[in-house]
């Protein structure tokens, strides 16, 4: 829906400016009737694809979680939804859910139900969301269900940001130790078994197998240092498809039965 800068007079003669999302500038004008205002003048806002692509997109589960429980509040002290969403907009953040709030807003006074006006922003409100909003507005029941899904969307983050802590440990000790691995059976140990066998010394059996390892490992790095472009251009070829594959209806059902298969993982994954 496109956006559009109008001047108007209130009641009380004062100009004011301001920014409204309308289908053409009749509309504008229908709009701030509405709101008791007189139109003076009116002119499309003209952005471009970049800055669109800029303020488009996902919102961060925190600000989501934060605008729930403030939009679930401004209703339980008997705000209209149009007054909440005001209300909640002068404090969000997110340029992307600022923008989503103008238009729900204007497909709200267009006479739409507030599921089918989010329904309309896929990417910011995820499809769980949209259905325990629609059995609030069904209900009756739409502050509560806002506050349970803020509630729950925290309880969510948490668990999410708990694992991503529990694991940045782990893998540092992994890392530190797969380096010291590395530069012991690459660099260390060949030169210690060139120097025992300088003087004579019959190495043991499991030396010699981690020795031939460590040829192995070098003659692998002389080949990845000689073939790194087609490598790296096939690992992120390989990223690329498989994350065309799940985001895809059949591949993402397909992607997540078996990652739900994977030892450790899949347990996580379904508790959370």
């Amino acid at each position: 829906m496109p956006r559009y800068s109008y001047q108007a007079i209130n009641d009380a003669g004062k100009l004011l400016k301001g920014t409204v999302f309308a289908l053409s500038a009749a509309d504008v004008e229908g709009r701030l009737i509405k709101q008791g205002l007189t139109l003076v003048k009116s002119s499309p806002i003209k952005q471009s694809k970049m800055a669109g692509q800029l303020t488009d997109g996902k919102v961060k589960p925190r600000v989501l979680i934060e605008f729930y429980r403030r939009f679930s509040q401004t209703l339980d002290i008997g705000l209209p939804v149009l007054a909440g969403l005001d209300e909640n907009a002068r404090s969000i953040p997110s340029k992307a859910l600022k923008k989503a709030i103008e238009e729900i807003r204007g497909a709200l006074e267009d006479g739409k139900t507030l599921y089918e006006a989010m329904k309309g922003f896929p990417k910011i409100f995820p499809k769980l969301d949209l259905a325990v909003i629609r059995i609030g507005e069904q209900s009756g029941t739409l502050p509560k269900c806002l506050k349970d899904m803020s509630d729950f969307l925290e309880w969510k983050e948490g668990i999410t940001s708990t694992i991503k802590r529990a694991t940045i440990y782990p893998c540092f000790i992994t890392v530190a130790i797969t380096a010291v691995i590395a530069v012991w059976v690459g660099y260390v140990l060949p030169q210690m078994a060139g120097l025992l066998n300088e003087m004579g010394v019959d190495l043991p059996g499991v030396t010699r197998a981690v020795l031939k390892t460590s040829d192995f490992v070098l003659k692998t790095s002389d080949f990845l240092r000689a073939n790194w472009p087609w490598i790296i251009g096939l690992i992120f070829a390989f990223i690329a498809g498989l994350y065309i594959f799940q985001k895809d209806q059949s591949g993402g059902r397909i992607f997540d039965k078996y990652l739900l298969k994977v030892p450790m993982i899949g347990n996580i994954i379904s508790n959370v």
